[in-house]
């Protein structure tokens, strides 16, 4: 028996590709009959050009922004804000209105060197804010560079000393330079010192960028100075501005000495005494910077504070007005408290002041030879007088008291003339000076 075909599988697969075919046409039909949907809308767009800028200061930073509405066109009387943030902070209270192109020109300078961020954006509510919650306000940035080539870029600290006593006063000398290396000028600098001996200060530099803080240390221990060129004047440190620091250690004076000594101890009332201090350390070396106290008691009492010098001097000078003795102490005060304390060397000397004694009647001028100046003529010595035989001229009386007390050989020379009336007036000249004699007063230094 011989196998034939299956007449219902014949007959299935004439009607599956049939049947196919059909249902191809009929969703072709079906799809050709759906509705075009229209694209997806697009967004309104706003743009700043250019993004980034790198510029010199004081020179305009120019952008353009265009706004675009839905539909890619530019679209006229749009509220458009503008905001600069970082060196420069910049904002505008006044509203921006896109032009007929969909643009607006905004333009600003830079005074301060720095990186400024440049924020435009659609503010529909006319607020100044940019609402991030609102679809309507979109926004768009560009970066600014700004380099200041006169602006401050470099501050250099130098304290007088870095080890100083505690006690003395130091400074601190700061210097500011701009990129090209030369002095900034009118720059606000500030100091702070913290550790030991915490302060604070601020001034303004000078034409060669100069400018001193005086730092006493009245605590032993290390202080650190900081200081920074405040080129925005917000009397706040920012990305920046430069700065420098140092470091100083105070150190306890230990057997330090004061010497004291009168340029006269014995002078007359009227005149003056200089009481000179030296304060060393007990190396022997000469400390600068401290306050010595110097009390006079006495007739004459007074006091007075002095600070000593780079070679640890210090002078008072004053003038006795009442004969009698006057005792003069001077004590370095170390920690500032006005009092002499156990470990703050002293020093004492007495000061003697006598009335001055009166002048002589001149004596009368021998007659001078025909065609001479008698008074310059030489003379014989007087037993009352100091006779120069240098000169062969004597210096007596209240002349020769005057010029031993304000400075003798040194300022007024010898005598060239004795003593003589010159207009009615005892008068007596000498290499450096001419006196004058008027009875009823001390005469003062000139």
């Amino acid at each position: 028996m011989t196998r034939g075909h299956d007449p219902r599988r014949v007959r299935w697969a004439g009607i599956g590709s049939r049947g196919i075919r059909l249902a191809v046409v009929a969703l072709l039909l079906a799809l050709l009959a759906l509705p075009v949907l229209p694209a997806a809308a697009a967004s309104p767009t706003i743009s700043i050009s250019p993004t980034s800028r790198s510029l010199n200061t004081d020179t305009a930073a120019e952008f353009t922004i265009t706004y675009k509405n839905s539909s890619g066109n530019p679209q006229e009387g749009v509220p458009i804000q503008m905001k600069v943030t970082g060196a420069n902070t910049y904002s505008n209270p006044v509203f921006y209105e896109t032009n007929s192109n969909g643009q607006l020109l905004f333009s600003y300078r830079g005074k301060y060197s720095g990186v400024d961020t440049v924020t435009t954006w659609v503010d529909f509510v006319r607020d100044g804010k940019l609402d991030p919650d609102d679809p309507r306000e979109i926004s768009a940035t560009a970066k600014v560079t700004w380099t200041n080539l006169n602006q401050a870029s470099s501050v250099t600290l130098t304290p007088e000393q870095t080890s100083p006593a505690v006690g003395t006063k130091i400074n601190l000398n700061v210097n500011v330079k701009n990129r090209l290396g030369k002095p900034v000028a009118s720059v606000l600098v500030h100091a702070t010192v913290a550790g030991a001996n915490p302060s604070s200060g601020a001034g303004w530099t000078d034409a060669n960028g100069n400018i001193s803080f005086s730092l006493r240390g009245t605590k032993a221990g290390t202080d650190t100075i900081t200081t920074y060129a405040d080129i925005n004047g917000n009397n706040e440190q920012n990305e920046g501005e430069p700065s420098a620091s140092r470091t100083v250690t105070w150190i306890p004076p230990r057997n330090s000495t004061l010497t004291m000594t009168a340029s006269n101890t014995t002078p007359q009332t009227g005149s003056e005494a200089t009481l000179t201090t030296v304060l060393k350390d007990g190396s022997g070396n000469p400390i600068p910077g401290a306050d010595v106290r110097l009390e006079i008691t006495g007739p004459n009492e007074t006091e007075d504070t002095k600070t000593t010098d780079k070679d640890g001097k210090a002078a008072l000078t004053y003038t006795g007005t009442e004969a009698g003795i006057d005792s003069v102490t001077a004590y370095v005060d170390f920690n500032q408290d006005e009092i002499q304390d156990d470990d703050e060397p002293s020093s004492t000397v007495t000061i003697t002041w006598s009335e001055p004694s009166a002048s002589p009647s001149p004596s009368p001028s021998p007659a001078p030879a025909p065609g001479s100046f008698g008074p310059a003529q030489a003379a014989q010595a007087r037993n009352d007088c100091t006779f120069y035989p240098e000169t062969q001229h004597n210096l007596c009386g209240g002349f020769r008291d005057y010029w031993n007390s304000f400075g003798g050989l040194a300022v007024y020379g010898l005598p060239l003339t004795e003593e003589f009336q010159e207009n009615g007036i005892t008068t007596q000249y000498f290499e450096r000076a001419r006196f004058e004699w008027h009875p009823g007063s001390w005469p003062e230094r000139s």
